[in-house]
């Protein structure tokens, strides 16, 4: 998928992700996507320590607020 990234998606992944049950846990494939980025990228954060995630035997998966911690560390302030 070749789309251009869109500032009105993440905000609006943002507010749907701030509907969902704290206790909700989400696959890599489903936060990578939404974040517009690779399922390598995604783990990288995961390895670098960057993004929190619970592991599941030998599965990964985030939680709601875990994602939208990462979200708030990337917003860069505007001048």
């Amino acid at each position: 998928m070749n789309t251009k990234y869109n500032q009105n998606d993440s905000k609006e992944f943002e507010i749907f992700l701030s509907q969902q049950d704290p206790s909700k846990l989400l696959n890599g494939k489903f936060v990578a996507k939404h974040l517009d980025m690779s399922m390598q990228t995604l783990y990288r954060l995961c390895k670098n320590h960057l993004i929190d995630y619970v592991k599941l035997e030998r599965n990964v998966r985030f939680e709601v607020q875990a994602v939208l911690k990462y979200i708030a560390t990337c917003r860069v302030a505007a001048k």
